[in-house]
């Protein structure tokens, strides 16, 4: 009775057979019929109530094979079909017993459902590790902790290193000679088993080829459930390297790179100087004298752009110097890398503009004394710049017309001004009326608002070509190539008014005939 409650009452479905009588159901406990409906007699050579519970039949003659030929107890792991049909993996369990005195066969149905699904979750994360772990394009290295045994090595390290996976696996270092330098690897063996890993360490290491390469090797202790090992990962900073080698040689020769540019430059305005001394005698291009002060800001950009370019390549280079006490990464040194070479392109450029810009240059001269601030009537100047080139105009047919108020005070720059207005109405008189017998030039003046100044030169002569619009501005851009014409007046025109004065000047060419150049200039020059 004791033993029929326990059978009853068992968390597991149990059946009990009867081996003599082609294994018909005898007993069935009621987690058996609750999962297979009831007990029905077993058809024959079946051993559970419907040879349809078996999903695989394979199954259920292994089953029935297996305990026709063992004497006591069988054990197999297999799906079953269950009440709803639905697959229910489950631990079958036979044993021949007695029971009062005859044989029976007692089966146990103990559910592994969970611990399948786990046990396949795991073989799927573990092919989804290794799958990780083989396609990281950084090189990845397992190996015993105790032995120093390679357990597993990744495709982008074995690629890397010339081996195949079954060449190194269950080798060591030393059995590949990878180490190059055996005292720091061995210095960083101490500081791994003191910290249980490393990070950064700079070593190089020997491809099957014989090939160094310098490698960042980072390092992690992990333990499994039946062993201790040790991670790698190595990045090849073997092209860093070279950079760095690189960098290193181009901060050796750049300062004398920059010397020499500026010893050429240093001659360069020393040529200027020179043909300044000799254009101030020269009476013929006295009245160009005032230019060079065009010289002096169209330089002004390139300098400058160079001496920023030369400061900014000293703060990078202290700035990288500081950061190799603290371990170089990749993305500093490309930074440095790419801030070196701008910088480079920048002082380079700017220092060969300059030189060609002096060069073009080397024919003007400047009356230092016109740079001289003061306030001043324009009316006055405007006089002045006309009696000027009162001898040049009495040698021509055409004539320029004033219509300049008075009382209209400016502090600025007179000589600058001056100069620039001498060259828009010699560069009418000359160029503007080609094929006219005569011309008039008008030079008008009024105030915009309080604080601006608008004065134009207008011509009734051929105008600018629309082509030309754009361009005039220019520097060393002419139509008249080889007739006298420089490209340079009116781009020191340009260079004098938005630089010096703090103005804007612009050209247009109308319709009837004639250009006109307006300047609209602040009345109070802005601080140099």
């Amino acid at each position: 009775m004791d033993s029929f409650w326990i059978f009853n009452t068992a968390p597991v479905a149990m059946a009990v057979f009867d081996p003599m009588e082609r294994y018909r159901l005898l007993y069935a406990n009621p987690l058996w019929c609750a999962q297979f409906d009831r007990p029905i007699a077993c058809a024959a050579g079946g051993v559970s109530p419907d040879m349809t519970l078996w999903v695989n039949e394979q199954d259920g003659a292994q089953f029935m094979s297996a305990i026709g030929e063992c004497p006591s107890q069988f054990n197999l792991d297999a799906p079953l079909l269950t009440i709803n049909a639905a697959p229910l993996w489950c631990r079958i369990s036979a044993r021949h017993s007695l029971v009062d005195s005859k044989p029976r066969l007692v089966i146990a149905l103990q559910e592994i459902q969970a611990q399948r699904e786990m046990e396949q979750s795991l073989r799927d994360s573990r092919e989804l590790a290794l799958k990780i772990f083989d396609v990281v394009p950084e090189t990845l290295l397992i190996s015993d902790a105790r032995t120093g045994e390679f357990i597993d090595v990744n495709s982008a390290w074995a690629a890397k290193m010339g081996y195949r996976k079954e060449e190194v696996v269950g080798k060591t270092s030393r059995d590949i000679q990878l180490w190059v330098d055996m005292e720091s690897v061995a210095a960083m063996g101490k500081r791994f088993a003191a910290n249980g890993q490393v990070d950064g360490e700079l070593l190089d290491m020997r491809r099957a080829d014989g090939v160094i390469l310098n490698f960042e090797v980072s390092g992690r202790q992990w333990r499994t459930a039946d062993r201790h090992v040790s991670i790698w990962m190595a990045r090849d900073i073997t092209e860093l390297r070279r950079n760095e080698v690189a960098l290193k040689e181009l901060n050796a020769t750049l300062e004398d790179r920059v010397q020499r540019r500026t010893r050429e430059l240093a001659d360069a305005l020393e040529v200027v100087r020179h043909a300044q001394n000799e254009l101030v005698r020269t009476q013929r291009l006295s009245s160009l004298g005032a230019l060079v002060a065009g010289v002096a800001h169209e330089l002004n950009t390139p300098i400058g752009n160079a001496l920023l370019a030369g400061s900014t390549l000293e703060h990078v280079s202290e700035d990288f110097n500081a950061l190799k006490g603290q371990g170089l990464t990749r993305a500093a040194l490309e930074r440095y890398t790419s801030d070196v070479g701008l910088a480079t392109d920048i002082l380079l450029t700017n220092l060969t503009r300059s030189v060609e810009l002096i060069n073009g240059f080397k024919q003007l001269a400047v009356d230092q004394s016109s740079y001289h601030r003061r306030v001043f009537d324009l009316k006055t100047v405007v006089d002045e710049v006309l009696l000027t080139i009162s001898p040049t105009l009495r040698r021509t047919p055409h004539t320029v017309r004033l219509e300049v108020p008075p009382q209209l005070e400016m502090d600025s720059f007179p000589g600058p001004l001056g100069q620039v207005l001498i060259n828009l109405i010699n560069n009418a008189v000359t160029h503007g009326f080609d094929g006219a017998t005569k011309g008039t030039v008008v030079v008008a003046a009024s105030a915009e608002a309080a604080e601006h100044m608008v004065l134009t030169v207008q011509d009734n002569g051929v105008g600018i070509a629309a082509a030309n619009i754009d361009r005039i501005f220019d520097p060393f851009f002419t139509t008249r190539m080889g007739q006298g014409g420089s490209g340079l007046g009116l781009h020191i025109c340009f260079s004098l008014v938005n630089g010096l004065l703090g103005g804007s000047i612009s050209a247009a060419s109308h319709a009837s005939g004639g250009a006109c150049f307006t300047l609209r200039l602040p009345r109070t020059a802005p601080q140099q």
